[in-house]
């Protein structure tokens, strides 16, 4: 996020999830289009004290779910190009 910020590249990120002061970078930049991507979460329930965390991160990723489609971002100054996985 931090070389995005100095605007000495760019990264795949969610495009409701753009952390402040990244932008979404143009279609017209040539970018090649995200594939899909898979949250998986794997925690031990048996341990009280992971169970409940466990629990609220994967109801915020699902609840998130309709903003969590990949875009590319950039420090907003569209000198970044290059890919990201």
């Amino acid at each position: 996020v931090a070389a995005a910020r100095a605007g000495l590249g760019v990264l795949p990120h969610a495009r409701g999830l753009i952390p402040p002061g990244l932008v979404r970078v143009p279609e017209r930049a040539g970018l090649p289009a995200l594939g899909d991507v898979d949250f998986v979460l794997v925690h031990d329930d048996r341990r009280a004290e992971a169970r409940e965390p466990g629990r609220a991160l994967a109801e915020a990723i699902l609840a998130s779910g309709d903003r969590l489609h990949g875009g590319w971002v950039d420090g907003g100054r569209g000198g970044g190009r290059g890919g990201g996985g």
